[in-house]
């Protein structure tokens, strides 16, 4: 049984109302262990509801055998429990009850769910709401207020302080539950409002519409059952006052099951969202396949799905079909991460794998991020811009069919980093988990200097044009998930480490930290924010080139990031 705590943070601004129908995210702390290599971590089994080392030689986890359909079920003394149920061990004889959160219809009937927040309308009836603070203003549980559905809301005001309201109640293991959603009825002060929807340390970007109560729903994964899950509002960097009428927890069976891609083999007719040139075919792959095209470099064609990230699978993959034109990207992301500044409100999305184009049909797997573990995302299939030329003809495809998750043993069991020492990308790679400039490679062979192994990132600066510009910066990035924390009061934050070269001209920075000039394999080392912790994010390194224009090079290797309890 897990207790599930209600957290409404509000860090930076005010939100609106309406919602977006893909959930999105990225991890905000808390204290979900990792599964490790081999068999899945007992305390994974025991959130879950599947598998582990506790498990025994059945699969299932303490308490459950295998069921007539292939899942796992209650037994208890000969009986066999029905769905939501479980074996009493106080009864004489045995007996059957409802598991938590879960409660016999009428007294008598089947097992219906019955959880969620006490005080769901915020009337205070009873005390269930903590608000910090509480005297400040920010946030407030307000009564009387004129809710959309009954009385009562909890209240943002326009005042932008950061505020929380938090409050725990139990939820079932994933194994014996159904697909739930978190709905709320909710609205804003303004049309197109971002807001941040936490649940379980994930984060789940939405965007309100209009300024009247609308219905938004949040799909749950497994990292939302069977123990302590924090759920909650943040604001974003737009202040605004905004408005909670009804916070609950419903029965919702368009909710993904765990490692399940909503019409991953494309048959399913208005599943995936198409834009800038996105579509279907028939040509190409075998059946329907998802299309991306431009006819010159700049579009940015776009397939939007929805998947559910596994958290009992110890190293998950996406596989994926594909045949892309020779030399061009197509990126992988999910739904997540914080809102950008400036311009209208859009559902971030953090890339975690980028596929090459050879011109012929491949077959690959990307290792999934562990940010998202748990969670149901909106999958981002795009291909990216080429140039600014758009008056250049410069046709070029991406097919993809047949996605799938499955478990990799070569993805990292921890999932914060891949092909940490590059060795992976090399010439010829099908699948890269960096993504730079044009003056950004990872680079193999006896011209480059040695650190360890064959592959390294390098990060080449560019001459500058004093005449018109000050400075130049290249980037490569390396698609990360923060380490997260021993338990949520642990001291410390993210470390990263790695081995770098770095020239003396211009300036190199790795996480936005400048680097020592180092002609020689140099240990590098650096704190990044504790707000980084269990979040997705792009880990960069950069040279800086300015006037007087000349050129520098960053060659980094064996990269690693982990919890440091020395860091502020």
């Amino acid at each position: 049984m897990r207790l599930w705590t209600f957290a409404v943070f509000a860090v930076v601004a005010g939100l609106g109302v309406v919602g977006c129908p893909f959930d999105v995210g990225s991890l905000t702390g808390g204290t979900e262990p990792n599964p490790e290599a081999g068999a899945a971590d007992a305390t994974v089994a025991a959130e879950t509801g599947v598998g582990g080392a506790d498990a025994g030689t059945s699969g299932c986890a303490p308490g459950l055998l295998p069921g007539l359909d292939g899942g796992c079920a209650p037994t208890c003394g000969g009986l066999t429990c029905a769905a939501h149920e479980t074996c009493d061990p106080g009864a004489t004889p045995p007996a059957c009850i409802c598991v938590v959160a879960y409660a016999r219809a009428g007294g008598q009937g089947p097992c219906v769910f019955a959880g969620g927040p006490a005080d769901p309308g915020f009337q205070n009836t009873p005390l269930a709401w903590q608000v910090e603070p509480s005297v400040d203003g920010g946030v407030s549980v307000v009564p009387t207020a004129d809710g959309g559905l009954d009385p009562g809301a909890l209240v943002f005001d326009n005042s932008c302080k950061p505020a929380l309201a938090k409050q725990t109640f139990a939820m079932p293991p994933y194994a014996a539950a159904e697909p739930v959603a978190l709905e709320l009825n909710i609205k804003g002060s303004g049309a197109s409002m971002p807001i941040e929807v936490l649940v379980a340390g994930r984060t789940f970007p939405v965007i309100l519409a209009g300024s009247g109560y609308s219905t938004v729903r949040v799909c749950l994964g497994e990292s939302a059952y069977g123990g302590d899950v924090e759920v909650g509002f943040r604001r974003t960097n737009q202040c605004g006052s905004w408005s909670v009428d009804r916070a609950t927890v419903v029965p919702d069976p368009s909710c993904l099951v765990a490692g399940a891609v909503a019409s991953g083999d494309f048959q399913t007719p208005n599943v995936w969202l198409t834009s800038g040139g996105a579509g279907t075919t028939t040509a190409g792959l075998a059946g329907i396949s998802g299309r991306l095209a431009a006819d010159d470099p700049c579009p940015v064609p776009r397939l939007t799905g929805k998947m559910h990230v596994p958290l009992s699978m110890a190293r998950p993959a996406l596989a994926v079909s594909y045949q892309g034109t020779a030399g061009v990207y197509a990126d992988l992301g999910l739904s997540g991460g914080r809102f950008q500044s400036g311009g209208p409100p859009t559902i971030p999305s953090l890339p975690f794998g980028r596929l090459v184009g050879t011109g012929a049909f491949e077959r690959v797997n990307v290792c999934l991020p562990e940010w998202a573990r748990g969670t149901i995302r909106a999958l981002d299939v795009s291909m990216p811009a080429r140039g600014t030329d758009c008056a250049q003809a410069s046709a070029a495809e991406f097919l993809v069919d047949d996605f799938t998750v499955v478990e990799d043993p070569s993805c990292d069991a921890a999932g914060t980093l891949f092909d940490t020492g590059f060795e992976g990308a090399k010439a010829g790679a099908k699948v890269l988990y960096v993504r730079g400039s044009k003056k950004t490679n990872v680079d193999f062979g006896s011209t480059f200097p040695k650190l360890t192994g064959a592959g390294l990132l390098h990060v080449k600066s560019s001459y500058v044009d004093c005449s018109t510009v000050y400075s130049s910066t290249e980037t490569g990035s390396m698609f990360a998930s923060g380490p997260r924390p021993p338990t949520s009061t642990s001291p410390g934050a993210p470390r990263a480490t790695f081995s770098y070269i770095a020239g003396a001209n211009g300036t190199s920075l790795a996480a936005g930290q400048t680097l020592a000039p180092a002609p020689t394999k140099t240990p590098g080392s650096i704190c990044l924010p504790r707000s980084l912790a269990g979040q997705g994010f792009t880990l960069d390194f950069a040279v800086t080139m300015g006037c007087p224009s000349s050129t520098s090079d960053l060659y980094v290797d064996d990269v690693a990031l982990a919890w440091d309890p020395t860091c502020p």
